[in-house]
């Protein structure tokens, strides 16, 4: 039964992909959306990271008292979560209303501009990561720096997708992306930072040339571009310590040269870090051993910025309480946080009634900032932003939720405003016009050609473009 439920979470994987690929080519939704990559979250953390545990007979941190039933019970805790989150992302009720009051731009600002503030974005992330020393301003400070360093390598990768194989717009977008992944890097143990900005070059790619390709071309030129930062990502995991939280770049870069292992450090990021065993195994402890806290997560989400100095009674987060809960030994378990998972969340905090609640917040969430993006998809001001914490996104379904949640969305907006308040400026000083896809939405005839320079663009005898823009 075990491997029959294994089996299943790996064809409910291949069908989510599925279902982004065709909703991609049908103009539905975006390949590179903040719902899929909700969805690619939730295939990591939850669907193969339980599918590999079962398929080993389940791991012992973790021990179920009934394995078969618990994993049938898991998998229909999953495949309802996403049946309601992906009902709602696509009715969205009351989304569209509530984006309207969200301030927009159309401002598209030329090129030497744009590599100018991504410099300056760079410069900024560095400077808000490290040079902010205010306690608890030091930590808001962060979340806005890594999202300007991922802007950054949007901005870069905005400029580069349109002459994918010009040397010089390959260069300077590669350096950007090894300063802001250096920035965001420096003293840091999570991975999110590095995430966001190899999502955010892809992201910038994606909105200014990718999305008008055809798929085909598209999905190899993404292949190509995710390649440096799947690679770096997977380095950075192969030797990141948790007994050392302050390493600097060049202890980062010195660890990884001397025992970086990238076969090992793609199997941590598969394996999903044993989220889904955790999941199982709170889906069998609450209720019968542990009251439910019911809706934990939301109420989190609104308390989490307040600081336990000032709130001494602040509730505590359900990461923190599952070393003690399962006896781990060998481990500081007032200090050892473990991933719950969205489902682990659900299953903890009301069971059914939760899975069911929490699947319509995620579909009205990624919707909503998505539809942000469609008010104004040609304008890097607008687009950018959204995706300046992807990293987050991803881990919501990884957990501990509710402070995943409230890092992207403060660092996404802290940034988004900011970059508003840009847009009016250089409109009105003539450094930007309204953008209507026009130069986004046109191939080059022979790609080959931009080697010589920046030249004139031709529609692409495809026409794909046209039928994206339209959709």
């Amino acid at each position: 039964m075990t491997a029959a439920v294994a089996t299943y979470l790996l064809f409910l994987s291949l069908l989510l992909g599925l279902l982004m690929m065709r909703d991609h080519v049908k103009g539905r939704v975006e390949l590179l959306s903040i719902r899929n990559f909700g969805l690619a979250g939730f295939i990591i953390f939850q669907l193969t990271s339980a599918s590999l545990a079962l398929y080993r007979e389940y791991q012992p941190l973790y021990p179920l008292t009934d394995t078969a039933g618990t994993a049938v019970k898991y998998a229909a805790f999953c495949t309802v979560f996403l049946i309601v989150a992906l009902v709602v992302y696509r009715v969205g009720p009351g989304v569209s209303k509530l984006v309207r009051l969200v301030p927009t731009s159309r401002a598209v600002p030329n090129e030497p501009f744009m590599w100018l503030v991504a410099a300056i974005l760079a410069f900024m992330a560095l400077a808000l990561r490290t040079m902010v020393r205010v306690p608890l301003v030091a930590v808001l400070a962060d979340y806005v720096g890594t999202a300007f360093a991922a802007i950054a390598c949007g901005l870069a990768g905005w400029i580069w997708a349109k002459r994918f194989l010009n040397p010089a717009a390959a260069t300077y977008a590669m350096l950007i992306f090894l300063a802001c992944s250096a920035s965001v890097i420096l003293g840091s143990f999570g991975r999110r930072g590095l995430v966001a900005v190899g999502a955010g070059m892809l992201w910038g790619m994606y909105y200014s040339r990718w999305r008008f390709n055809e798929p085909k071309r598209m999905l190899v030129q993404l292949s190509l571009v995710a390649a440096v930062p799947i690679v770096a990502l997977a380095l950075f995991t192969s030797v990141r310590s948790s007994r050392e939280h302050d390493r600097g770049v060049g202890e980062h870069v010195s660890a990884i040269t001397s025992g970086g292992s990238l076969k090992a450090g793609l199997e941590m990021l598969l394996d999903g870090q044993g989220t889904g065993s955790v999941s199982m195994w709170l889906s069998e402890q609450y209720p019968d051993n542990y009251a439910y806290r019911w809706f934990h997560t939301p109420k989190y989400f609104v308390v989490f910025p307040v600081p336990r100095a000032l709130w001494r009674g602040k509730p505590d987060a359900l990461s923190e309480r599952i070393a003690t809960m399962a006896n781990r030994s060998g481990v500081d378990r007032s200090r050892l946080k473990v991933g719950p998972g969205i489902i682990g969340h659900a299953a903890a905090e009301g069971g059914w009634i939760a899975i069911v609640f929490y699947g319509i917040l995620a579909g009205l969430v990624l919707r909503f900032f998505d539809e942000i993006v469609r008010q104004s998809p040609y304008s890097p001001f607008v687009v950018l932003p959204v995706g300046a914490a992807l990293g987050q996104i991803i881990g919501l379904s990884r957990g501990e939720t509710a402070p995943f949640l409230f890092n992207y969305v403060f660092g996404v907006f802290g940034s988004y405003f900011t970059l508003i308040m840009v847009a009016k400026f250089v409109e009105r000083i003539g450094l930007a016009r309204p953008g209507d896809g026009s130069e986004q939405g046109v191939a080059h005839s022979d790609e080959y050609e931009q080697w010589e320079g920046y030249g004139d663009e031709t529609q692409d005898s495809s026409g794909y473009g046209d039928e994206r823009q339209a959709g």
